[in-house]
Parts: structure tokens; sequence; C-alpha cells
């Protein structure tokens, strides 16, 4: 059995080996199919297989812009001041961002001491009608004009009690100033004071109780005193020194300082001094002027003007919050007459840097000087921002 299996293959080999030796082509399906052996059959390999592959994205940075600043909000309010026009105070309005002045009260011989109510609807003033000087009231928008006193005697330096119903004013109807109350809707002025001294400058305390005065009685140089507004005896503010002058006081939106100017000989400082207390705070100590003195409608910042060098008048301001005094106005001109934005961030002032006094503005934080007014025809003073 086992020799006869092996002899086809024995004879396939053979052939094998002849094939090889003359060259020859063969089929070897055909040879073992001569050979007595099944042929093996073929079988077609499968296609190759796709393998997927995942494709990652290349990941391109994305340019980031540089951030946008902020810009500095524009001025916002009305800004009413007075302008000298030919010798003539007269009150115009402006919008605080810019354009054209307007009018307000014109053709009046005003006095260069209108004060805006506290609730912006009204500004009282000293005038001449060519017989007296007397209390005057008008509407913002130049309307209502009113006369609240008529005397032969001079009534001026009016002053708004905080609710806008009444106005103290210095009077020399008794053959000196004595402080004077009328109600801001007409009526009879009636005596605050009665003195022989000179009481003049009045200002409301924040609770409209007092009435607070410059005055030489008691033999001092200028100091300052207080009466009830309902009527009263008078009482002299405690911490000052007869030797110095305490006028133009300003109070805090609290009520807690009075900002006012200190004066000794040819030099004044800004203090503030609380009214209950004497407590003292010294705001400046130069050898130079520091006049008017303006807070800031929250408190933390007073702008005043300043006599840099003895020379020129600049606008100052002090930070609280930080203890640092900026000169925010900053040039050879005369610059004066600081006003505060409602919202505290802008401070209005007058400029004679172009030759003739216009109104600028600028950020408190320096930012955005722009000069607002072109009027050759005037020169601006008072300032009144609402």
């Amino acid at each position: 059995m086992l020799a006869k299996k092996w002899i086809p293959i024995g004879v396939l080999a053979l052939a094998l080996a002849m094939l090889a030796l003359t060259g020859c082509s063969f089929d070897i399906n055909s040879l073992l199919g001569s050979a007595g052996l099944e042929s093996t059959p073929t079988v077609d390999a499968p296609p190759p297989t796709e393998t997927a592959v995942e494709v990652i994205p290349t990941l391109e940075p994305t340019p980031t812009e540089p951030p946008t600043p902020t810009p500095y909000p524009a001025p916002v309010g009305q800004i009413l001041f007075m302008a000298q026009v030919n010798g003539t105070n007269e009150l115009y309005g402006l919008n605080a961002s810019g354009g054209e002045p307007y009018p307000v009260a014109t053709g009046l011989p005003m006095e260069p001491d209108a004060v805006l109510s506290p609730d912006g609807s009204r500004i009282a003033f000293s005038m001449n009608d060519g017989e007296n000087t007397d209390i005057f009231v008008v509407n913002i928008d130049g309307s209502g004009l009113m006369r609240l006193t008529e005397d032969p005697a001079r009534d001026e330096q009016p002053a708004w009690s905080p609710d806008s119903s009444w106005i103290a004013f210095a009077s020399f109807r008794d053959g000196n100033y004595n402080i004077y109350q009328v109600s801001a809707w007409g009526g009879e002025a009636t005596p605050l004071t009665n003195s022989s001294d000179g009481d003049m400058r009045p200002v409301y305390s924040r609770d409209g109780a007092w009435v607070i005065f410059t005055s030489a009685r008691d033999g001092n140089y200028a100091a300052l005193y207080r009466v009830p507004s309902a009527g009263g005896e008078t009482e002299m503010l405690p911490g000052q020194d007869g030797a110095l002058a305490h006028t133009n006081p300003v109070f805090s939106p609290d009520g807690y300082w009075m900002a006012l100017e200190q004066r000794q000989g040819e030099t004044s400082n800004i203090i503030l001094l609380n009214p209950e207390t004497g407590e003292q705070i010294e705001v400046t100590t130069s050898q130079v002027d520091d006049v008017a003195p303006a807070w800031s409608p929250d408190g933390s910042r007073l702008a005043f003007c300043s006599q840099v060098g003895g020379l020129n008048w600049e606008v100052f301001v002090y930070d609280f919050s930080v203890g640092s005094l900026v000169n925010l106005s900053n040039s050879p001109a005369n610059e004066c007459s600081p006003a505060w934005s409602p919202d505290g961030r802008h401070l209005a002032w007058t400029s004679d840097v172009d030759g003739n006094a216009e109104i600028y503005t600028a950020a408190v934080t320096g930012e955005g000087l722009i000069r607002l007014t072109y009027t050759d025809w005037a020169n601006e003073t008072r300032l009144l921002w609402h």
C-alpha cells in the first residue's frame, strides 16, 4: 500500500526536474491530474480592506483683537454762566457737551452773584434797576422773572435754603450790612441779625436750621457766626482764630464739613472746619492765595483756585481718598471759577489762555480737555452746572 502511494509522487518529481532542465513551461494542475492527484482549487484572495483613518483637524489659533478702550463719558447737563457783555453781566446757558450758548436772562444789569437753587429750577441774583439793587429770581429757561425785594438800600449776595423755599441775603438797609431772609416766592423780608459790625456772605447749613455768615463783630478780623434760620441769638462758630479771616464757607454734601478760605495777611489757604466741634483740617498750606472751594457731588474731592507762584491762577483738585493734589488746568493762563458736573466726573472753569475768558471742561482724570465757548464778545465769569 505504502509503495503504491508514493509511485506517482516520484514520477511527478522526475517530470519537474526534466522540465526545469529543458526550460519548458508547465501547468502544475495538468501535471497533478496526469499523476492521478486531485488539484487544489484556486481561491481568489479577498480585496484589501480599507482601514478608516481618523483625520484630526489642525487647530489654528484664533487671532485676538486688542481690547477697545472704553471712552470716558462725555459731560452731561447744562452750564449756566455769567457773561460780561459791554460792561454788563448777562446770564447764558450752554450744553455741557458743546454747542452754541443760548440767552437766559439778558439785557439786565445783573450783579455777578447768581446762585442756582438746590432743586435746579431757578436762579437768584441781585440787580440794579437804575434806582437800587434788589434780589430777583428767574427760571432756568429765562421765564418767570420775579422781584423779591424792593428797598432803597443795597440787597445782595443771595443764598438758597436746602429746600429752595427761602433766600438769605446781605442788606445795607440798616446803615450797615445785616443778614435778612425772604420767601423765594415773594413776601416781606425779615432781619436775622442786627449788628453794627457788618454781617455778610450768608450760607445755609445742610439741614436748613442755621444761616452761617461772616462778621467783624467781637473785634474779629472776619469770623464765622451762625443764627437760627427761624430767628434767634447769633453765636460764633468754634475753632477760629480771631486774628485770621474765615470767609466763603461751602458745606460738604453730608453737611459735616465746611470748606472755606482762611486768610492771614496777603495770602489765604483752604481749610475744613466742623461747625459743631471746631475740628479743622488744612487742605493747603501754601504761601499764595488759595480761594473759591467747590465740593464734588459725592464729597470725595475739593476743587479750588490757586495763584501758583504768585503769578497766574490755576484750578486744583484735592482727592481726599488718596490725599493727592492735582493741577487740573495747568497752563500759563489765569483759570478759576470751578464748577462740578452733576455726576462728579467733570469739572468746568474759565480760562483766558486764548486771550478771552472762555469756558473749558475736562474729566477729573485730566482727560478730554474741551473748550466749550468761543465768545469773543464776552468774558465768562460765574459758572452754574446742573
